[in-house]
């Protein structure tokens, strides 16, 4: 399976289009190392011109801190995604696996291994 550059935004977060097929399309979000509310805010508009339908993972494995806006930004991104048909999962790095866990996250989410 290949990857082909989707688009890459100045807010150090890489996107990739993963080439699955016609009738779904699969979509590799990758963050930074540190999420801050600044940049939680941005996510949040630059999600607002994307098509929801497909498959969305987002990459947190490199990512080690998390303002709390951003946990608050993964619900509501998974409830309008699943709500327009689409499938949504993490890949979280050993740190947020942890505050995921002490958080009872877990739960709400389908996590992938890194």
């Amino acid at each position: 399976m290949g990857y082909v550059t989707y688009r890459v935004k100045a807010m150090n977060m890489k996107v990739k289009e993963i080439e699955s097929g016609r009738s779904s399309r699969t979509f590799l979000w990758t963050f930074p190392r540190s999420i801050t509310f600044e940049s939680t805010s941005s996510y949040s508009i630059r999600f607002g011109d994307v098509d929801l339908k497909g498959h969305f993972v987002f990459d947190l494995s490199n990512t080690d801190e998390v303002h709390s806006s951003f946990i608050g930004f993964l619900l509501d991104m998974k409830r309008k995604i699943e709500n327009q048909g689409g499938s949504f999962r993490l890949q979280l790095s050993t740190s947020l696996d942890y505050l995921f866990y002490q958080l009872n996250l877990q739960e709400h989410f389908i996590l992938e291994a890194c």
